[in-house]
């Protein structure tokens, strides 16, 4: 697990090194989904090692004010949200690997 608390500037090795040493790569944020870290992670992974992604963010929509942690929950953000995302870039790799025999 990688904790990116900036995305000026984005430690692009480190991205790199990690998606190497894991594959594929969730990546988990309490913002919109337009323009922020997932969007950012696939565009620095696109080039020099491609890999497939899950994105847990919040869909393009304007949120309450409540709670923060109950507002990870209605917005998607929670745990069991993230271990789904998990599981669905899991499988995806796996029906890649049996679609290369």
């Amino acid at each position: 697990m990688v904790e990116i608390h900036t995305l000026k500037p984005l430690d692009v090795d480190l991205l790199v090194r990690m998606a190497r040493e894991t594959r594929p790569v969730v990546t988990a944020e309490e913002h919109n989904t337009i323009g922020v870290l997932g969007r950012a992670v696939a565009e620095v992974l696109s080039e020099p090692y491609p890999v497939s992604i899950e994105r847990v963010d919040i869909k393009d929509t304007f949120t309450d004010t409540e709670p923060f942690f109950q507002s990870l929950y209605k917005y998607g953000l929670g745990v069991m949200d993230i271990v789904g995302a998990a599981k669905m870039v899991m499988e995806r790799r796996n029906e890649r690997r049996e679609g290369d025999c």
